[in-house]
């Protein structure tokens, strides 16, 4: 078990590597973080080893900590027990259908969604679509699903590319906002099957975004081959 200071680095790192706030290929130098984060590098070096463990982040060759390249079939295997999760927490809410309160809260969710994108906050906008999913297995009352949801490497979106036109990306968002919605309605109504079609057929499909794993082969001095800077 981690140290306090370590957990709160671990949790604050975890939440950008999942919502890819940290480019692919970046080594992450403990004395930056260190001083990003407000903690001293040994909490640094221990929430990265917890982090390596889960697979958010990986061992360079020669050293250092980095983030990791997904290729076209990690983020299919990635995305294959993201919607094994997903889809086993609808089947135990079909029978244990939600109550009205808990259905209550996916629609704030979801009003929150469209008052960040109408405001362009697109980062908060793929933080609401996480709590999204996560508030939906946890509407499955099923701790064992929550559990393995919570500790899987599953990255959920990328933040939006800087030269991205942000009227594209509304667009994207809307479309995703309408998804979230359709689950939604579908399980108003007590409509389970369409449910899981429709989470299936919403479930991020994501573009390679390398198609060769980095080797981090520039990581070649004496500091990294210690875990540091």
């Amino acid at each position: 078990m981690i140290g306090y200071a370590a957990h709160t680095v671990y949790r604050r790192l975890r939440g950008l590597l999942l919502h890819g706030s940290i480019s692919p290929g970046t080594r992450l130098v403990e004395s930056d973080w260190a001083t990003k984060l407000g903690a001293n590098r040994a909490a640094i070096r221990e929430a990265a080893m917890v982090l390596t463990h889960e697979g958010l982040l990986e061992r360079g060759k020669k050293g250092g900590y980095f983030v990791p390249q997904y290729d076209a079939e990690r983020l299919s295997q990635l995305q294959s027990v993201r919607e094994i999760i997903e889809l086993g927490a609808l089947r135990d809410l079909e029978v244990k259908p939600p109550s009205k309160e808990a259905l209550d809260k996916l629609e704030s969710v979801c009003v929150q969604m469209e008052w960040l994108m109408e405001s362009q906050y697109f980062m908060g906008f793929v933080e609401a679509d996480h709590r999204f999913h996560l508030q939906l297995v946890e509407l499955s009352g099923n701790p064992h699903l929550l559990r393995l949801y919570l500790s899987a490497p599953l990255p959920l979106a990328l933040a939006p590319a800087p030269d991205i036109d942000p009227a594209i990306l509304q667009e994207q968002q809307l479309e995703t906002l309408n998804g979230h919605r359709d689950i939604l309605k579908y399980l108003v109504a007590g409509d389970y099957a369409a449910a899981r079609d429709s989470l299936v057929s919403q479930l991020p499909r994501r573009q390679s975004q390398s198609s060769q794993p980095q080797t981090h082969e520039a990581d070649t001095d004496a500091t990294d081959a210690a875990g540091t800077d």
